[in-house]
């Protein structure tokens, strides 16, 4: 990455090693417990609980304060703010457990799912519990101490998987899922003590509260925003088509969505505070994007392409033909994901000090998004509300990317050439194993692996054929530069 600070540079690059370690390990374990709770459960009870999560996601993100992105952009110690931190963040745990047992009945009937309320009441131990989670994590963000998350987030992860799993085989209900969040609330607040020093103190300073909100007033508009994105179709659909319908539409979101959350969102983890420390040197926060947007778009797409190409082949045999109605649906939110990625300004636009332009550009997204959606859910299905979200991001994207260019002072003709390499090796990867796929016998196993493996072979092929092509040996570079930290790490 084009840090010119050596001390930044390596701990980004050794912290996305670390990361990228663990995603891989926690990619692995969500696989199999998507795998494995999709096997023991029924459709309707992932739309169940989804209409949970969407529920407890609303109110967890209209209470966003944005502390969390504000101690990571101050240029300070942090320490004197944690205190008023961790109270501001108890007391909306408390409020949020209240509110989520008032409006369990409201839920109940918009859905006409009588059954949900009981499980909203249950749920609602988990914002209380995450109350007190151990602030002093926003430490090893802010200061690139990813192997201390590393070990965090592999407990939490292993702890919620033999929670999840062993609650699906005991139950075999929507209380499964229940179960593993719980775990998963309860597993974090205890492990982030466990790894974390920071003991809380009753101290609390309103002054040093109300700066913190200055800052994440913007933050809390663009979650909100996001929320309605991320959330609004899944809302639709349950409201509209069913809780069935929605628990396919819900595998379909998780699914397509991988590529994103475990390596996509391990960049925007990384990058956030690499960008704040750069944020005064427009030149190298201008190659440091470009650069990580390349990486990040080289590592991620050719998943979403697999998925995409492979779709028919991943349910039948992964899942069971009972999912079949979600691979139209998967397939649009393969080309969502791949349009999440190109599109992620996000961090950069946080680290400068002007999250202010995510907030606008989020709001494009939502008008574009609701004006569509209840026309195509209508005339599509789980289709549509994926073709609406799809849309929606797509304009959306091209604005950002835009935005984010004129802002650190890029030409879009350069940002494009960084992602045409990995666009162009993903489409030969699509063709080769679409070809591939009607020669051999597909509903095999052992046939849908050597098929994949058969993709990313040809898109690493394509990659290093581009490179050559055009004299640009960008992934030779990136060889060498993870093999130089590597080695100043380990000396």
């Amino acid at each position: 990455m084009s840090l010119n600070n050596p001390g930044i540079k390596n701990r980004v690059i050794l912290g996305g090693l670390w990361i990228l370690a663990f995603r891989g390990f926690s990619g692995l374990l969500a696989i199999l417990q998507v795998f494995f709770l999709t096997r023991l459960l029924l459709p309707a009870d992932f739309g169940l609980f989804g209409i949970v999560s969407i529920i407890m996601a609303a109110l967890v993100t209209f209470s966003e304060t944005g502390f969390e992105v504000a101690l990571i952009q101050k240029d300070e110690d942090i320490r004197a703010y944690m205190d008023s931190a961790l109270i501001v963040q108890a007391a909306r745990g408390f409020c949020l457990s209240i509110i989520m047992i008032i409006v369990s009945p409201i839920a109940a009937w918009f859905f006409h799912e009588p059954a949900v309320r009981l499980l909203i009441y249950v749920m609602a131990l988990s914002p209380l519990i995450m109350g007190f989670k151990n602030v002093g994590m926003i430490n090893f963000q802010k200061e690139l101490l990813f192997s201390k998350i590393l070990v965090f987030e592999s407990i939490v992860a292993i702890i919620s998987f033999i929670v999840g799993i062993t609650a699906a085989l005991v139950l075999r209900n929507a209380w499964a899922l229940v179960a593993l969040s719980l775990a998963r609330a309860i597993s974090s607040v205890v492990v982030s003590y466990a790894v974390h020093p920071f003991r809380p103190r009753f101290n609390f300073d309103s002054t040093k509260v109300r700066t913190l909100f200055q800052y994440g007033r913007w933050v809390l508009g663009t979650k909100i925003m996001k929320f309605l994105i991320l959330q609004g179709d899944a809302l639709f659909v349950g409201r509209l088509l069913g809780t069935v319908s929605l628990g396919f539409y819900n595998r379909a979101n998780k699914i397509s969505n991988l590529p994103v959350t475990y390596i996509g969102n391990t960049f925007s983890q990384i990058l956030f505070p690499a960008y704040a420390k750069i944020q005064g040197d427009l030149s190298r926060l201008r190659n440091a994007w470009l650069e990580t947007t390349h990486f990040r778009t080289f590592l991620t797409i050719p998943v979403s392409g697999i998925i995409f190409i492979l779709a028919p082949e991943v349910v039948n045999i992964v899942l069971t033909p009972e999912w079949a109605p979600v691979i139209p649906a998967l397939r649009i939110l393969c080309a969502l994901s791949i349009m999440r990625t190109i599109g992620d300004t996000e961090g950069l636009f946080r680290a400068i000090g002007k999250p202010g332009l995510s907030t606008k550009i989020t709001a494009l997204r939502l008008v574009l998004i609701f004006s569509a959606i209840m026309p195509l859910i209508s005339r599509f299905g789980l289709s549509g509300a994926a073709a609406a979200v799809s849309l929606g991001t797509f304009v959306s994207l091209i604005v950002a990317v835009m935005v984010a260019c004129r802002t650190v002072d890029c030409s879009l003709i350069r940002f494009l050439l960084i992602i045409m390499r990995p666009m162009t090796a993903m489409l030969v990867m699509v063709l080769i194993v679409g070809a591939m796929r009607s020669a051999v016998c597909t509903q095999a196993f052992t046939s849908l692996i050597l098929l994949i493996l058969l993709g990313f072979i040809s898109y690493l092929a394509g990659s290093i054929l581009l490179d050559l092509i055009m004299k640009d040996m960008k992934l030779k570079r990136l060889a060498v530069t993870l093999w130089t930290a590597i080695r100043q790490r380990s000396g």
